[in-house]
């Protein structure tokens, strides 16, 4: 069940939470706590453009590239926050959002801090959304392992001595 009450980031949050209750005994009855044991909370949104823009009205088109949104099935990501959550609720019909994080640079993947392209994003089930830019690319290049035709050249090629 859905409540609009509250702030816009208050209703997003509401609809895009997944928890589920777990129930737990105490004095009074029943209560509801999260299946989480200590969770890490996701820190931003993943914006998906699932539905095109064409033929809406000029102010959701705006909207959509406000947010960075260009062509269908671009993800962005955006902080979570009150400004992206109202963007998010005017184009509602046309995105899919994810709550992701970012995992940490410093300890879990040993470098210096990347851009949100490179970066790898995990939901909150710790399954990795977006592995980066370097694993999207293909691998470029090649390398000259020998020569097949004339063993005598590949030896001297080896050598440095042609």
């Amino acid at each position: 069940m859905m409540y609009f009450v509250g702030t816009s980031s208050t209703i997003l949050a509401r609809t895009l939470a997944r928890r589920s209750p777990v129930a737990s005994s105490s004095r009074l009855g029943l209560r509801f706590e999260s299946n989480a044991a200590s969770p890490i909370k996701s820190t931003h949104y993943r914006i998906t453009l699932r539905r095109s823009g064409i033929g809406m009205p000029a102010k959701t088109n705006r909207i959509l590239e406000s947010l960075g949104l260009k062509k269908r099935l671009q993800s962005v990501y955006r902080p979570i926050g009150p400004e992206a959550a109202g963007a998010i609720l005017a184009v509602k019909e046309l995105v899919h959002v994810d709550n992701v994080r970012r995992l940490s640079a410093d300890n879990e993947l040993g470098t210096d801090m990347v851009s949100d392209e490179e970066a790898v994003w995990v939901n909150e089930a710790d399954e990795v959304v977006d592995a980066g830019k370097s694993s999207r690319k293909a691998p470029r290049g090649y390398k000259v392992v020998g020569n097949l035709i004339d063993a005598e050249r590949d030896e001297m090629i080896r050598k440095g001595t042609l």
